[in-house]
């Protein structure tokens, strides 16, 4: 049954891949803040740019800071 409706889901959205950084397991993943960067971007109807610069910023903190913390463990 499944193997009869993976050809009909939308796998190659980049919208639905982007999504996936906001899965708490990818936190400190390499691409989770461009990704979270990308979807702030394409959704100007929710992010204005001041929103979406406050936002990148806080991205960015959260993921460089567990990153290091990590690193001086």
């Amino acid at each position: 049954m499944a193997a009869k409706k993976m050809p009909s889901l939308p796998l190659g959205n980049k919208t639905l891949r982007r999504l996936a950084a906001l899965d708490p397991k990818l936190a400190n993943h390499s691409q989770t803040s461009a990704s979270l960067k990308w979807l702030c971007q394409s959704l100007p109807n929710m992010f204005n740019d001041m929103v979406a610069g406050e936002f990148a910023v806080e991205v960015d903190r959260n993921c460089v800071s567990q990153q290091v913390a990590r690193i001086s463990q």
